[in-house]
């Protein structure tokens, strides 16, 4: 059996000692794929602190010295690899990054070539911020020759109620509580 772990969110604002802290007892066994937010923007997310949710501030992960220099270390030691998650995670009123944004061709071929070398690997895979991504965001990815990872969203705004969703869905629930 295959595993495939993937935490989505890397940004300016994450902490080495997070990811040490979720992650010390099993990268030496599983590596991890880390969503990185190249340019995380000011929205409201559980993934900034609360004071940077509102303004037009964009905060490059490259900000953050000491990340990103564990995260070269840990590239160097094979426990993760990094993928990109939308260009600023930024939410609209309308949807998502990669559901309503603009430029997204051009913003996935920044945030790619930035990532690549930032962290001198190169990037593969694309992440959508909420799993959410347009007919368009979809284009602007293959034009950029990544692959996506995506996932089900179970937000009842976004996936129509079926009891077969919701057993998948408590499925899910039941592994992760099982495996904690």
């Amino acid at each position: 059996m295959r595993f495939a772990l993937v935490d989505h969110d890397t940004n300016y604002f994450t902490k080495p000692e997070q990811l040490e802290s979720v992650y010390r007892k099993i990268w030496d066994k599983i590596p991890i794929s880390l969503s990185v937010v190249p340019f995380h923007a000011c929205t409201k997310s559980r993934a900034i602190p609360r004071e940077y949710w509102q303004g037009n501030r964009i905060f490059p992960i490259g900000g953050n010295k000491e990340l990103v220099e564990f995260l070269k270390r840990k590239i160097s030691e094979n426990k993760i690899s990094i993928l990109m998650h939308g260009y600023n995670h930024r939410d609209y009123e309308n949807g998502y990054e990669f559901e309503v944004g603009d430029r997204l061709y051009e913003k996935v071929k920044e945030g790619k070539k930035y990532l690549q070398e930032l962290f001198e690997v190169e990037i593969k895979t694309f992440a959508p911020p909420h799993n959410s991504l347009s007919k368009e965001g979809m284009k602007a990815v293959i034009a950029n020759k990544l692959n996506i990872l995506g996932s089900f969203s179970f937000r009842p705004s976004r996936r129509p109620f079926e009891m077969k969703n919701f057993q998948y869905f408590l499925k899910r629930k039941y592994f992760q509580w099982k495996n904690k």
